[in-house]
C-alpha cells in the first residue's frame, strides 16, 4: 500500500490522483472504526455483567448467613435422625442453590459414567464442587458428596435386592440375634435401606456363616450379590477404613459428624479432607463410584 501511495504521487497525470490519495488516506485512518465500536460494545456489557455478578455475589452472602443458621438449627433439632437431619439440611442447599450450575464432566473424569448416575447423584456432584469452588465450604460440599454415595449404594444394590425374586421368596425374616438385628431390618424392611452406619456391618454379617444361618435376609442378601460379594465388600472397606484429612476421619464419622453439627468434624473438614474425599470416589486406586457402578445389580 505504501508503494501504491508513492506511485500515485509521483505520476501527475494519473486522473483522479488526490481523490484516490485522500480515499487512501481516509482508509487507513479509520480503518478499525467498526471494530472498535464493537470492542466499546463489548466492554460496557462486561461492566454490566461485572456489575451483576458482583450484585449476585452479594445476594449469595447474604443467603449463604441465612442458611448457616438454618443449618446449625436442624442439627441441634433432638427430634430428627440424622438421616432427617440430612434430608433436611440438603434440601436447603438444594434451594440456596441456582439451578443452571455449570459443570465440565471431563475435567473431573466422570464422562465414561455419568450418565449412570441418577439425576439427584448428578446434582448433588454440581452442588458439591459448586459449594466449594464459589462458597469456599468444604464441609457443606462433603456433606452433599456423601450423600451422593449413600444413594448410589442404595440404587445399585440395596433397592435391586429388595425388588429382587430372591427376596420376594424370603419366608422367615425372623431375626433371633440382637447384635445382628439393626442390619437385618435395614435388608428387611421394605420402607427402609442401609446408611452408610449400617455398610461395614453388612459386609461382616454376608461374611459370617453364623450371621447368615440366624438371618434369612442376610442370606438371601449374599446369595443375591452372587459374583460381585467381593467387590461389595471391597467398597464396604472403603467406607470403613479409607480416611479423609489430617484428622483421619472415616466417611462415616464425617457424615454423622457434620450432619450433628459437630464443631471439630466441621473444622477438621477443610481442603484437604474435601480433596481426599474427591480422589476416594473418583481417582485410582479405590474409585468407589466407578466401582458402585461397575458391580450394580441394577
Amino acid at each position: 500500500m505504501s508503494e501504491f501511495v508513492l506511485s500515485t504521487a509521483m505520476v501527475e497525470k494519473m486522473p483522479f490522483k488526490e481523490e484516490v490519495v485522500m480515499w487512501l488516506k481516509n482508509a487507513i485512518v479509520h480503518f478499525d472504526d467498526d471494530h472498535e465500536a464493537l470492542l466499546q460494545n463489548q466492554i460496557a456489557g462486561f461492566v454490566h455483567q461485572n456489575y451483576q455478578l458482583k450484585k449476585d455475589y452479594e445476594t449469595l452472602q447474604k443467603n449463604y448467613e441465612t442458611l448457616r443458621g438454618q443449618i446449625e438449627d436442624m442439627q441441634e433439632d433432638h427430634t430428627r435422625t440424622d438421616d432427617e437431619k440430612i434430608d433436611a439440611i440438603l434440601k436447603r442447599i438444594y434451594t440456596f442453590m441456582p439451578e443452571d450450575i455449570s459443570f465440565d464432566q471431563d475435567a473431573y473424569r466422570l464422562a465414561d459414567i455419568w450418565e449412570r448416575f441418577s439425576p439427584a447423584t448428578q446434582k448433588d456432584i454440581r452442588t458439591s464442587l459448586a459449594l466449594y469452588e464459589k462458597m469456599k465450604t468444604p464441609d457443606l460440599a462433603a456433606l452433599v458428596f456423601v450423600s451422593s454415595l449413600e444413594r448410589e449404594m442404595k440404587r445399585n444394590f440395596f433397592e435391586p435386592f429388595k425388588e429382587s425374586a430372591a427376596f420376594k421368596k424370603i419366608k422367615n425374616k425372623f431375626c433371633p440375634n440382637k447384635n445382628l438385628l439393626d442390619v437385618h431390618r435395614a435388608l428387611a424392611e421394605i420402607d427402609r435401606h442401609p446408611t452408610l452406619g449400617n455398610i461395614p456391618f453388612i459386609k461382616k454379617a454376608i461374611l459370617s456363616q453364623q450371621s447368615k444361618r440366624d438371618s434369612a435376609v442376610v442370606a438371601a442378601f449374599a446369595q443375591f450379590l452372587g459374583k460381585d460379594r467381593e467387590a461389595f465388600c471391597s467398597i464396604c472397606d472403603a467406607i470403613e477404613k479409607y480416611r479423609l484429612g489430617t484428622k483421619k476421619y472415616t466417611v462415616v464419622k464425617l457424615r454423622n459428624g457434620l450432619a450433628h453439627g459437630d464443631e471439630a468434624v466441621k473444622e477438621g473438614c477443610d481442603e484437604r479432607c474435601y480433596h481426599d474425599l474427591m480422589k476416594m470416589f473418583y481417582e485410582p486406586p479405590i474409585q468407589i463410584m466407578f466401582s458402585i457402578v461397575a458391580h450394580s445389580k441394577k
